[in-house]
């Protein structure tokens, strides 16, 4: 995805520089046109001219506009891609990592507000046979407490001692 956004990068950086010889060349014209004799020629050349200029910089604004596009559209498909690692079993977020293996339990508020990728942490008070206690402290000063169930606990081999 980097390659990608620096091809697209280079594409459109040569694609400036293009535009601003052209801009110094037509500005080359500009002066050729003011030592022209005839009024009318030396005229039409300035009109031509200003017409080009007219253009690049459309040319140049529909640059800009591709690139900041591009920009955010490969921020959504970051954004896409992570959502589509992060999944919601046994009362808790869980992200599948390249390698196959599972990591977590992560936060669901956290995910959910902000797609924050925090870690739960075991709490040591109020587990039972069925499920283990689990706590997010990052909601401004209040702890969010989660019951994750042993069975899936067990399932991603979640270590629980403390």
């Amino acid at each position: 995805m980097r390659e990608n956004r620096r091809d697209i990068l280079t594409v459109m950086g040569d694609l400036l520089t293009s535009i601003t010889g052209a801009v110094g060349t037509m500005k080359l014209l500009m002066s050729f046109a003011k030592g022209i004799n005839d009024a009318h020629l030396s005229q039409q050349v300035v009109s031509a001219v200003m017409d080009l200029q007219s253009q690049l910089l459309n040319t140049q604004m529909q640059s800009l506009e591709l690139v900041t596009e591009n920009q955010r559209l490969q921020d959504e498909i970051r954004v896409l891609k992570a959502n589509a690692l992060v999944f919601f079993e046994g009362n808790a977020r869980w992200e599948k990592l390249p390698d196959g293996s599972v990591d977590g339990p992560l936060c669901d508020i956290c995910w959910g507000i902000s797609a924050k990728r925090v870690h739960l942490v075991l709490n040591m008070l109020g587990q039972a046979q069925d499920y283990v206690k689990y706590c997010c402290d990052q909601h401004l000063g209040q702890t969010v407490n989660v019951k994750v169930s042993r069975e899936v606990i067990i399932k991603y081999r979640i270590e629980t001692k403390f």
